[in-house]
């Protein structure tokens, strides 16, 4: 049993992901061009293989779709955050 399922949290699921990321004034130009390299390779055998041998699944995605993702994510954990009574200092 996980402890914090049984801490109060019975239907907690998590994930992880580590996306692709850029500094913050990168060109839509440049990162477009990351992403229609990137997309493509992360479905290729050569790439998958490895990556799943230590149980990862490579996703890939448009900008849009991570922009989503990440706004889901910090709204879902948010509620935990502040179940736990954590704060930031």
């Amino acid at each position: 049993m996980c402890p914090v399922c049984g801490a109060g949290f019975p239907k907690l699921t998590a994930s992880a992901g580590s996306p692709l990321l850029a500094p913050a004034k990168t060109t839509k130009t440049i990162l477009n061009r990351l992403s229609t390299e990137f997309n493509p390779a992360l479905q290729s055998r050569e790439v998958r293989q490895p990556l799943r041998v230590p149980g990862l699944y490579p996703v890939g995605g448009t900008r849009a779709e991570l922009t989503q993702k990440t706004r889901e994510a910090s709204a879902h954990w948010q509620r935990f955050v502040k179940a736990a009574g954590f704060i930031a200092t």
